[in-house]
């Protein structure tokens, strides 16, 4: 019997897609981890590159917007660098990133972004009405 989808997808659970983490992000930070998800191929997680440089062709912005968008990323709790890149004359290499919701060899996921909490504007975290 043939596969109806040949190709390969990207898993995104409800959990995740209903999560605040997710729900809060920009349209940016969506794509960019959309795209750095794509490069999972089931068993390199945490070894993911993915340059600022390329973000920001990616996402039509400068790299200074591409960087921030990661660091939206992290402090959502759906991307860890696990390397930090480098940009030298000795040294070039992109960060490196483990997707926080995919497994790494002999490690399930640890979904960090499912302890996620928004921001109140005093700067606590907390996510109840009376904190906001």
């Amino acid at each position: 019997m043939k596969k109806k989808y040949p190709g390969r997808f990207i898993k995104l659970d409800h959990l995740l897609l209903q999560h605040p983490a997710f729900e809060t992000l920009t349209g940016r930070a969506v794509k960019l981890f959309l795209y750095v998800y794509k490069r999972f191929n089931g068993s390199n997680n945490g070894q993911i590159s993915y340059s600022v440089r390329e973000a920001a062709a990616l996402l039509r912005c400068s790299k200074d917007t591409a960087s921030a968008t990661f660091q939206e990323l992290v402090e959502h709790r759906l991307l860890e660098p696990t390397v930090k890149g480098a940009f030298s004359l000795k040294l070039r290499h992109a960060t490196t990133w483990r997707i926080t919701l995919a497994p790494t060899p002999g490690r399930a996921p640890t979904n960090d972004y499912a302890h996620w909490q928004p921001t109140t504007r005093d700067g606590s975290t907390g996510g109840t009405a009376a904190n906001a």
